[in-house]
């Protein structure tokens, strides 16, 4: 099976195998630029099987002229050729390296980046204040919502959104609340859901149990989601196994120590947890359930019709989550492994989306 390219980045297949010349094999290895796994600032030594594939070499590396004067059948790489085409390459010319690089990897394609020599230069993309480790947005209006491998380059910038404190506070909810949500139930804290997303049967048998939904009558993974009411995501429950109940969820969430005396918490009539929060003071807006009674007050069902209306607002946000790709189709072994980071990455982009909450609702 032909072996990957080292080069960061690069997924290219096949390749040219890192030469035995010592001096050459070194400027191989300082062109590569990659760190030792092992021990930080330490240049990575290439393998047996280590190759750099051909996107990684300008036109000058190749002859262009036998002894006889005749051009080569084939291409054959000048002996002393050094790869020099990379992502971080600056120069006159970067553009078109960048770009024949870009078209060689696939995986590269979703960077849409024409000359990116430095953090100030990364368009449509998320960047990372090294000082401040605080991810913000350039610009997201023209970010594809089937773009799987967004998700993919994003898991960088996980470590970085989980140091970021998306819970806001009491008096910044009621600031951003909407005016009919606000005069109707003003001590709403936040407005929670559950979702599931597909995933692919597991060949354990435990797994399969644990991640079987009689809900949904397939395997899934389970996340309990908050919004404010504003539209903003402000709290991401870690997934878990399908067969998980809600309950379950916010019992295993850090949720009851987040909210303050005096709040209260809007959910679905899946969220039977008063007395959860009961001895924290906060309370919980869901509809009545029916119990042994075969109907209801005017005023009760006055009351569950203005819960249901405001409380749709987390499923809709929800829903534009799921629009991305990756949570559409059934996530694979190696993706249900990355469940959490996958769904954090999602719901955290639809913070840098336009809101789909009006300011009237």
């Amino acid at each position: 099976m032909p072996t990957c390219c080292c080069v960061l980045g690069c997924s290219n297949r096949g390749g040219v195998a890192f030469p035995k010349d010592a001096v050459l094999r070194a400027k191989w290895i300082q062109a590569v630029r990659r760190e030792s796994s092992e021990e930080k600032h330490k240049l990575w030594q290439p393998g047996p099987s280590s190759v750099v594939c051909h996107n990684h070499f300008t036109a000058s590396d190749y002859i262009t002229e036998t002894s006889y004067g005749t051009t080569p059948t084939y291409r054959k790489r000048k002996a002393d050729a050094v790869p020099s085409i990379f992502l971080w390459t600056s120069g006159p010319n970067g553009n078109d390296r960048e770009e024949r690089l870009i078209s060689g990897n696939k995986r590269q394609r979703t960077l849409k980046a024409a000359s990116v020599t430095s953090e100030s230069d990364l368009p449509n993309e998320f960047i990372c204040d090294a000082d401040t480790n605080v991810a913000y947005e350039c610009e997201v209006s023209s970010i594809s919502q089937d773009d799987t491998q967004l998700i993919s380059n994003s898991t960088s910038s996980e470590v970085h959104w989980k140091e970021i404190d998306i819970w806001p506070s009491r008096d910044l909810v009621k600031f951003y609340s909407t005016s009919d949500l606000f005069s109707k139930f003003p001590t709403t804290r936040v407005i929670i859901d559950g979702t599931e997303c597909p995933v692919m049967k597991p060949k354990p048998p435990v797994a399969q149990q644990s991640t079987y939904s009689t809900y949904k009558n397939r395997n899934t993974i389970k996340v309990l989601v908050g919004c404010t009411p504003g539209g903003a995501v402000s709290y991401i429950s870690d997934a878990y196994g399908g067969s998980v109940s809600d309950r379950q969820i916010v019992e295993r969430s850090a949720m009851m120590n987040m909210c303050d005396p005096g709040d209260s918490i809007m959910s679905d009539k899946g969220f039977n947890v008063q007395d959860l929060f009961a001895h924290q003071d906060v309370a919980i807006n869901i509809p009545t359930f029916f119990k042994k009674k075969n109907r209801m007050c005017g005023k009760t069902v006055l009351r569950d019709r203005k819960i249901s209306s405001k409380s749709v607002h987390i499923e809709r946000i929800i829903g534009l989550a799921k629009t991305f790709r990756i949570l559409k189709e059934p996530l694979k072994a190696t993706e249900t492994k990355l469940a959490s980071e996958i769904t954090f990455i999602c719901f955290m982009l639809c913070n840098f989306r336009r809101c789909i909450v009006p300011g009237h609702a």
